[in-house]
């Protein structure tokens, strides 16, 4: 609900700018929770373990890391230790020492065709999936369980597909598979299975995916969220269950058996990107907490609100109805096609050069930025975070694996951060760098502004502060920083102690005391030329403009200042009976949206994600 504060001043107009500036962070601590497996609290370090053993030739595709040993699959023959010009004959797997990089001369399994995915079962043995039909010359193949030390397969296990099996996905007792099968141990079912992870038969649910717009019919990827109540499936499909589901589909895990959940978008249906693809979407992750998940495109380019060549995020708290996602990050041009989500970043590769980049087709457009082959989004704006190592384009990345240690890079090119890491880089969280996040301010607080609350003479562009409790304020006094502050529109501090600020004149500047500030020269959006006032929370700048009774948001990256080329969004003024023409400052604290306005009022919002509650 909204509350009118305090009237803020005696017959005068305030222009309060910079609410929270000074404002002291505050809050309860919260207990700690024990981390996910693949969620960090760092991005991760972006020189590649000199260790990681080279694939000499075609992709990796899959990577189990078992501690000491970690084991690679993909399309490929020939692999080699780092240190040594030896090469090994490997078909479409291999294993090897994590702490050495040598090659395990044990572990030599033989298949007749790539590896597309890898599951570490409960017994310790590993699910092997692809298009291989034989193991070790024995027909059988598809998706099988084998030894992760002898590399022999495991006979109790029988699935028997009848065609590739793309992805698998293990809950519980139950394998998930996805690929252009049909049936499963002789029994029908179309392009999706669940089997019984210890004998391989197929459970009761029959879940079809079926007509293709176009082209051949599949499901590539499927993610479960981490508890196990949801599960997102992509591929070439129109129909899953009989319900129409262009592209992509969220399977209800809660019911027995799974049921095609409510949830809906068509916004990557064949047609809305170039006809050359028979489905755009490549890949999809959840967030190790859950909240949300990050789908990833190819399909040339097209301009907003199209998703071709991007990424996007959406909230898993919208289970049901047509949904549309929170960001969505554009590469101009060029394909997405893995994405891997720790909670610090979300890591995006294909073969793309630029990120933050919707305005151009195939060229650097207004406010994008450089990126080869490798990108991390900032989670909570979408906008590209300042790391940025690069890889060779090649043709794709073939998935991105978080871990506990670090983060693996499965791709089809040689050199990683300068260096040569053919086909495999794995990164560690170990000398990462702590995600920039905003400061969150708790009350009380000191508020910082220009003008006066007690209708006293200030100086222009003088700076006053004020203790507030959220209901009184304490005694007004000049703030130490005596530098005019004329013409600021809004302030956005973050925890590194790196604060930016906005001007009236279109002018982004960045400070690391608050005091002494330097514009942002590459910067420029037409935009945001006539704001009045401007605050971040939750992955957003809101603000306001001149002569404008509506509030907005785009997205904003505190890591290095990049205003998100989503377009930008009306949260408020259109029919909720809110008029911010008269707001001239803006600040987040507890969770409250607060705004000063001509009228000599502060006004107290509830602040619902994106949108103020009145």
């Amino acid at each position: 609900m909204n509350k009118v504060v305090r009237a803020v001043a005696r017959g005068l107009v305030v222009a309060m700018v910079l609410l929270g500036l000074a404002a002291v962070p505050g809050g309860h601590a919260q207990a700690a929770t024990a981390p996910q497996e693949g969620e960090h609290d760092v991005v991760v370090n972006p020189d590649p373990v000199d260790t990681t053993p080279g694939v000499l030739d075609g992709n990796t595709q899959a990577v189990i890391d078992l501690g000491s040993r970690v084991i690679v699959g993909g399309n490929f023959s020939q692999v080699k230790k780092y240190s040594e010009s030896t090469v090994y004959s490997r078909n479409d797997i291999f294993a090897y020492d994590k702490a050495t990089g040598d090659i395990d001369q044990t572990f030599v399994p033989q298949l007749d065709g790539q590896v597309s995915s890898m599951v570490k079962a409960a017994d310790g043995n590993i699910y092997v999936a692809g298009q291989f039909k034989s193991v070790n010359g024995v027909a059988g193949g598809y998706l099988v369980k084998i030894d992760p030390v002898t590399g022999q397969k495991i006979t109790s296990f029988d699935a028997t597909p009848n065609g590739m099996v793309y992805d698998l996905e293990l809950q519980g007792n139950t394998l998930y598979a996805a690929g252009t099968f049909t049936k499963i141990r002789n029994q029908v079912r179309t392009n999706f299975a669940a089997v019984d992870a210890t004998t391989g038969k197929p459970t009761a649910l029959d879940i079809p995916f079926t007509t293709p717009a176009t082209g051949t019919l599949r499901v590539m990827r499927i993610d479960a969220s981490p508890d196990g109540k949801a599960l997102m499936a992509i591929g070439n499909f129109t129909q899953v269950g009989g319900q129409y589901r262009p592209n992509i589909v969220r399977i209800d895990l809660t019911t027995s058996p799974a049921t095609v959940s409510p949830w809906f978008t068509d916004m990557y249906r064949y047609g809305q990107c170039s006809s050359s693809y028979d489905t755009y979407i490549r890949d999809v992750d959840w967030s190790p907490d859950g909240s949300y998940f990050v789908t990833v495109a190819t399909g040339a380019y097209g301009a907003p609100p199209k998703l071709c060549d991007a990424a996007a995020r959406w909230e898993n708290a919208v289970p049901a109805g047509t949904a549309a996602p929170t960001w969505v990050d554009y590469t101009g041009g060029d394909s997405l096609t893995a994405v891997g989500v720790t909670g610090a970043a979300v890591y995006v590769g294909g073969h793309e050069r630029w990120a933050n980049n919707s305005t151009a087709a195939d060229r650097k457009g207004t406010g994008a930025v450089d990126r080869q082959g490798i990108t991390a989004l900032d989670p909570v704006s979408g906008t590209a975070l300042s790391w940025n190592p690069g890889r060779d384009r090649g043709l794709a990345v073939w998935r991105i694996t978080p871990t506990a240690q670090g983060l693996y890079i499965l791709n089809d090119s040689l050199n990683f951060d300068g260096e040569y890491h053919p086909r495999l880089t794995y990164l560690l969280t170990e000398g990462g760098s702590a995600p920039v996040r905003a400061t969150n301010f708790a009350l009380p607080t000191t508020l910082t502004y220009t003008g006066s609350v007690t209708g006293a003479s200030v100086p222009a562009g003088q700076l006053e502060q004020v203790g507030y409790d959220g209901t009184t304020f304490g005694t007004e006094a000049a703030s130490t920083d005596t530098s005019s502050w004329s013409g600021v529109t809004g302030v956005m501090a973050a925890n590194n102690g790196v604060s930016y600020r906005l001007t009236t004149n279109q002018r982004f500047q960045v400070s690391t005391d608050g005091v002494n500030w330097t514009s942002l020269a590459s910067w420029t959006d037409g935009r945001l030329s006539t704001i009045t006032a401007a605050t971040y929370a939750n992955g957003v700048l809101f603000y306001t403009v001149l002569n404008d009774a509506r509030l907005f948001a785009v997205g904003f990256g505190l890591d290095q200042g990049l205003v998100s080329t989503t377009p930008v969004q009306t949260v408020s003024g259109s029919g909720d009976g809110l008029n911010w023409s008269t707001v001239r400052g803006l600040t987040v604290v507890d969770g409250h949206l607060l705004a000063t306005s001509t009228d000599g009022r502060l006004v107290r919002y509830d602040l619902s994600g994106r949108t103020p509650v009145a």
